[in-house]
């Protein structure tokens, strides 16, 4: 027996983001590319509205390559400046970093400040590991 949903949609979208995704030919895109794919596909499929960006760290420099809008790269860009906040804490950790409530951050409290102001509520940010992953110095 199964548990009707209220609403099927969200699993539409889920499931057609993951057909979306198994059409991409990696031999034919560059991995930008399919990073921005899977961006715009996670801001779709993700509750909540959710800004998104992938960084890349080149060098122990970060670049964001893919963004789901303008607020994204610019809290990026607030973080890349100051040289801390959750983004980069999950970059050089390779652990899962969390702002809960921007209004009254235990960390990163500039950066905070910015995302606040920017009506940014909260950030939740997921290391991508990869072979040659290297920490932000």
């Amino acid at each position: 027996m199964t548990r009707p949903d209220a609403d099927d949609s969200g699993d539409v979208a889920v499931q057609s983001a993951f057909d979306e995704l198994g059409r991409i030919s990696f031999a034919e895109h560059s991995l930008e590319s399919v990073l921005h794919t899977v961006t715009e596909l996670a801001a779709r499929v993700l509750p909540g509205e959710p800004i998104i960006s992938v960084t890349i760290l080149r060098n122990g420099n970060p670049r964001s390559v893919a963004v789901s809008g303008a607020l994204a790269a610019e809290l990026d860009e607030v973080q890349y400046r100051l040289g801390s906040g959750p983004c980069l804490s999950a970059a050089a950790t390779g652990r899962p970093s969390e702002l809960l409530d921007t209004l009254t951050p235990a960390d990163w409290k500039e950066f905070a400040t910015v995302a606040a102001d920017e009506g940014c509520g909260s950030v939740l940010s997921f290391p991508l590991p990869c072979k040659n992953w290297s920490p932000v110095r």
